[in-house]
């Protein structure tokens, strides 16, 4: 497995995860 994919997916991950629980802070509030 290519080194820099797996690190592109593992950033782009953590940047919909963050997103992700941004929004639900959101609508808790």
């Amino acid at each position: 497995m290519d080194m820099n994919w797996c690190l592109q997916s593992l950033v782009l991950h953590l940047m919909l995860c963050r997103q992700f629980f941004r929004h639900l802070l959101k609508y808790r509030i």
